[in-house]
């Protein structure tokens, strides 16, 4: 009976030795950061908003170079023009 008693009493003061605070951790959370991944490789223009400014939904972050973008679309209207042109001559042969 005195093992088990001495037993007992050596776990009780092994367990009160411990750091009560050691598993916690006081203050706050702040997101500092958060970053944006790029949807498109080009070339930065101008970044009219300062790093660290505090900024709301829809604000311009970064103006890239739009070169390429515009060339691409200046080709899509180019093959439409084209359909459309292959379209009239192929309906101009048809009434002839």
């Amino acid at each position: 009976m005195t093992r088990l008693t001495l037993l007992c009493l050596c776990i009780v003061f092994v367990t009160a030795c411990g750091d009560p605070g050691a598993n916690q951790a006081l203050g706050t959370l702040e997101r500092d950061r958060v970053i944006l991944k790029a949807t498109a490789s080009e070339i930065i223009l101008e970044q009219p908003v300062p790093e660290g400014t505090m900024v709301s939904e829809g604000t311009l972050l970064v103006q890239l170079d739009d070169t390429r973008q515009l060339a691409v679309v200046a080709g899509a209207r180019a093959e439409v023009g084209k359909a459309a042109a292959e379209e009239s001559i192929s309906e101009i042969l048809d009434e002839l």
